[in-house]
């Protein structure tokens, strides 16, 4: 069965979050395989959330939705200097942490989606 995706609307683009297993091909870039992955052009995160412990599953969710809350307020992450950086975590940190702690609790953290696949085959 494929699994659903989570979604999180950032400054008005619909991001998708999708768990990967190890290995995906999702998660290749260049041959080499990543934790996780944050497609800009089709508005796509994808973390891996099989063999991994939690807190690496969590940090990983974090980093990609840094990528996608750079993306969606149109900051270049190459051309901020620290307190650019500054004021964009002042800014939007608190709703990213938010977002976070949301997607991993209802959709990433291990056995998760597997409860949330019976709950759909269920209804």
């Amino acid at each position: 069965m494929k699994r659903k995706k989570y979604y999180v609307t950032i400054n008005g683009i619909r991001w998708s979050v999708n768990g990967c297993a190890e290995r995906a091909d999702e998660l290749e870039i260049d041959g080499d395989v990543v934790f996780g992955i944050t497609k800009f052009a089709t508005a796509e995160i994808y973390v891996q959330n099989e063999n991994m412990s939690e807190d690496i599953i969590y940090r990983t969710l974090k980093h990609e939705l840094c990528h996608a809350y750079l993306y969606s307020y149109g900051f270049i992450a190459d051309s901020m200097d620290e307190e650019d950086i500054c004021n964009f975590l002042e800014a939007y940190g608190e709703r990213l942490v938010r977002d976070a702690k949301r997607i991993y609790n209802n959709y990433l953290k291990p056995g998760r989606a597997k409860a949330n696949d019976r709950l759909a085959l269920a209804a």
